[in-house]
């Protein structure tokens, strides 16, 4: 686990231990502290009660397969600890079957991350959680950059004209062209951290009330569903509206793949999710006849 003593461990709370083990997710610790309605997280909470509250409380705003990952972190975290005797033997393995249901999800087209930036221009000297929210996910929707990172820009980050930073999950370094919005962002950031269900409902409040309402039906964990367009809309359709409008946009997929910070160009297209369908002359004769 570490270079930590027992009596060290024991001297230590969850929270810190948590981190300490897994750094790239310690957002997991505010959802934990939510679901559980607790200040802080400690060793007495890690029992199976609890744990299928958070499991409960995680499937209402996130997708299956993030809840597979996240659940999984958390058993081989407490795994961990009870080796350790920190913690309760609690069953991760009723509690984490979980059944990978797909969700179509949408990228905003550039008519509507449109009415996103001009509504922004509107309430940008507004101090408010709606303005806080909007700047950290209109930062997406423009770098392309996961929400991570986006929460520790400033106007350091840019250099001739790019935006310059190093992801926190894939340690690549990643250079951005500098969108005209993007210092207005950047003069903005919040001083306070929302959580995702926060986010993602304000969100979605913003985009029903710029009228991105239109009825669509898509597979929505594992069925096929008609709501409201903007009901799809999430914290994470930032990244994939920036990635889809550059696409389409006849950017080369591996360049956009360096931009969006990725590994692989097969993770850039998992987030490809564009409405735009063009044919050539050829195919379209194979439908005309």
């Amino acid at each position: 686990m570490s270079n930590l003593n027992f009596k060290n461990m024991q001297e230590m709370n969850f929270e810190k231990l948590f981190v300490q083990r897994n750094p790239d997710y310690e957002f997991l610790l505010t959802r934990m502290r939510c679901a559980l309605d607790v200040e802080e997280v400690t060793f007495s909470d890690i029992n199976n009660i609890n744990m299928l509250r958070f499991k409960k409380y995680l499937t209402d705003e996130v997708s299956n397969s993030s809840l597979r990952t996240y659940m999984a972190v958390i058993a081989a975290t407490v795994k961990a600890f009870a080796q350790d005797d920190l913690c309760r033997n609690v069953d991760f393995k009723t509690i984490n079957r979980i059944r990978c249901e797909k969700t179509e999800n949408i990228a905003l087209t550039e008519e509507e991350l449109e009415l996103f930036i001009n509504y922004y221009e509107r309430i940008k000297n507004h101090n408010t959680v709606e303005r806080d929210i909007l700047t950290v996910f209109l930062l997406e929707c423009l770098t392309g950059a996961r929400t991570s990172d986006c929460e520790h820009f400033d106007a350091s980050s840019i250099s001739n004209g790019f935006l310059c930073y190093v992801s926190k999950k894939t340690h690549t370094m990643t250079r951005v062209p500098v969108h005209r919005m993007l210092p207005t962002l950047l003069a903005r950031m919040p001083k306070k951290e929302y959580s995702r269900t926060t986010k993602c409902r304000k969100v979605k409040e913003v985009a029903k009330m710029l009228g991105i309402d239109k009825p669509e039906k898509r597979m929505y964990r594992g069925k096929l569903k008609t709501r409201p367009r903007y009901e799809y809309v999430s914290t994470h359709t930032g990244r994939r509206s920036f990635i889809s409008l550059l696409l389409d946009k006849g950017v080369p997929l591996a360049t956009v793949s360096k931009i969006a910070g990725h590994q692989s160009v097969s993770q850039t297209l998992r987030y490809y999710c564009s409405e735009q369908l063009v044919l050539n002359d050829a195919a379209l004769s194979f439908f005309n006849g």
